[in-house]
């Protein structure tokens, strides 16, 4: 409304001034034109400069919102690939074989390179990106009982072994516990076999223990049921395989246990042992390890470990023992140091009394 009335305004001036020469006319319109475009440039003056204020701010948001939409996208993303990684874990565990082969590789190392330990009972897994963790319990037989002795974590990525994680639930420590206590009957000893036999004897008449025994001499099975007291238990056997005449001390023991397992998930179940007897059963433990022995390289410890080799010596030579673990009152462990066929020992785990038949 304003601006019609300025134009109204200009245009009865122009008539007023209608009788004027055409110079002075023109004089005047250019003033008045002048007037009006300085008036014009006052009234866009602010609006412009509010455009200017709100552009930028259009912008910044503009900017803000592109941000949060390639977050939104980034985030979609990884929502979708995170499930179609798991998926595809599964099923690469699943076809295959391979986490069974994995787990039964772990379970079949424990019987036959640990002495005296077994499975408390089956794995726990979890699955994550191509990787497998499996956790699980191991018990060792002192007395007439099972006991908790370590907490074990493997983890698995793809088709290897990459950590192993070890928690000792007993007063021996992992470091200790996992050490190969058996002497060949040719190999020096490495420890005063004397302190061993005082720290059995200092044990009370009212304990049980878990014994290590290295012989004098290499003896069948049956040699050892026939020369050891029917006073005590023996638990596990080692087996020579050809390799632990060697005076490296981390030679890791091969053997099996003397007695078939309760636990469903143990290679040497009662079934399976009253089916197959636990010779064979031991042979064909060895004969897979050495059938994934790729495999077992990448477990911690056992990079040097050629279980073929073992095995063809034992099927060439026949399985004779050079030690074993045993358990009993500790009272009649002490009497063992008489029998001609120990030539050292070396004390384990120690309970209070629990032999009963």
């Amino acid at each position: 409304m304003k601006k019609d009335n300025d134009n109204e305004q200009f245009l009865d001036k122009k008539s007023i001034n209608s009788n004027l020469t055409p110079k002075e006319d023109q004089e005047g319109t250019n003033d008045e034109y002048n007037k009006l475009f300085k008036k014009a440039n006052l009234d866009l003056g602010t609006p412009l400069h509010f455009e200017e204020k709100g552009s930028k701010g259009i912008i910044k948001l503009a900017k803000y919102q592109a941000k949060i939409s390639t977050i939104l996208i980034v985030l979609t993303i990884l929502l979708l690939i995170v499930p179609v990684l798991t998926l595809c874990s599964y099923l690469y565990y699943g076809t295959g074989n391979r986490a069974n082969d994995l787990l039964d590789t772990t379970k079949n190392l424990i019987y036959v390179t640990e002495p005296n330990t077994m499975l408390e009972k089956g794995f726990d897994t979890r699955i994550g990106f191509f990787s497998m963790d499996a956790n699980f319990n191991t018990l060792k037989r002192v007395g007439k009982q099972n006991l908790n002795s370590e907490a074990i974590k493997v983890h698995y990525t793809m088709k290897q072994f990459s950590a192993v994680e070890r928690q000792s639930k007993t007063s021996i420590p992992v470091s200790e516990s996992n050490k190969n206590h058996f002497i060949f009957p040719s190999n020096n000893l490495n420890f005063d076999k004397n302190k061993e036999w005082e720290v059995l004897n200092g044990l009370p008449s009212g304990s049980v223990a878990e014994l290590y025994i290295s012989f004098d001499d290499l003896y069948s099975p049956q040699e050892v049921e026939h020369k050891l007291p029917k006073s005590i238990d023996t638990l596990w056997l080692a087996v020579n395989s050809g390799v632990e005449n060697s005076q490296n001390s981390e030679i890791i023991p091969l053997g099996y246990p003397t007695h078939s397992d309760t636990n469903l998930f143990s290679p040497f179940f009662g079934a399976k042992v009253a089916k197959q007897g636990i010779q064979p059963i031991f042979l064909k433990i060895v004969e897979q390890l050495a059938q994934r022995q790729k495999l077992i390289s990448t477990f911690p410890n056992y990079q040097n470990t050629s279980f073929s080799k073992r095995l063809d010596y034992i099927k060439k030579n026949g399985i004779l023992t050079y030690g074993v673990v045993v358990t009993g009152p500790s009272e009649e462990l002490k009497k063992l140091k008489s029998n001609k066929m120990v030539r050292t020992i070396k004390v384990g785990e120690v309970e209070l009394w629990n032999w009963h038949y």
